[in-house]
């Protein structure tokens, strides 16, 4: 079957990881730019298969192939891996509260828990997206991947549209009750990124300047103004103010 017109288009996400200003090219030092989820998931495909006993096999069943699979491929077309550039295994007293004197403890904060009885930290790993047409990102905890973290707790899952309003994906764990203390390892994945369309995504970087950033602050301000309000109504503000085409101004003449 060949691609509808839509599949055969492209989508430009512009990008840049995201962080305080006195360490944006630390950032960039780390490399933490997304990586495809398909591709990843081909070179993880098995070379000599496990197969049970024939007496075991259902009839008719077709043999493991899921790589080749094109319910897979639609999951995973257009979801990226974001992956942790150091290792860290950070360690919380009773109160939730990070201990010191541990290696990368500075990149951890503490944040105020979404579940009872449970911490929860974010790690300062973050990133920007932004597009000129409408464009969904879904952030979802790395479900094909085994990892430590899966043990002790999950990246908080959101999805907004990149195009309508401009905040950071954070890199929020929310910790199961009982856990104090969160271990990632490096190139680990940490985060999905799935973008929703059936466009191919083109990744384009932009430099985090100061003038980006009091766009990202104007944003995370709006809502400790104007709480509660709905996506939608912020993503009505953000076009009939004129934001969209301010950021954009921005981006454009900071590519890279």
């Amino acid at each position: 079957m060949t691609d509808s017109k839509e599949e055969q288009e492209e989508v430009v996400v512009y990008w840049s990881p995201h962080s305080n200003m006195n360490r944006r090219h630390q950032q960039v030092l780390l490399d933490i730019a997304p990586r495809s989820l398909m591709s990843d998931l081909q070179k993880r495909r098995a070379i000599d298969p496990k197969m049970p006993p024939a007496s075991h096999v259902r009839q008719n069943t077709h043999p493991g192939n899921y790589h080749m699979c094109a319910a897979l491929h639609t999951l995973a077309k257009n979801t990226f891996i974001a992956r942790a550039p150091f290792s860290a295994d950070i360690s919380l007293d009773e109160q939730g509260t990070i201990l010191e004197n541990q290696m990368y403890n500075g990149w951890f904060s503490e944040r105020v828990t979404s579940l009872e009885g449970a911490f929860a930290v974010d790690f300062d790993v973050a990133y920007l997206f932004f597009s000129e047409e409408p464009l969904e990102v879904t952030v979802t905890p790395p479900y094909m991947h085994k990892t430590k973290q899966a043990e002790q707790g999950f990246v908080s899952s959101v999805a907004f549209d990149i195009s309508s309003w401009l905040r950071p994906v954070v890199l929020i764990y929310q910790l199961f009750e009982g856990v104090n203390k969160i271990t990632i390892e490096e190139d680990d994945p940490i985060a999905y990124l799935t973008f929703n369309t059936k466009k191919k995504v083109v990744f384009k970087a932009f430099k985090h300047t100061a003038d980006i950033e009091d766009q990202v602050q104007a944003c995370l301000g709006y809502k400790h103004i104007k709480p509660y309000e709905k996506m939608e109504d912020l993503y009505e503000q953000f076009r009939k103010t004129g934001m969209h085409e301010r950021v954009l101004k921005e981006i454009k003449a900071n590519l890279i």
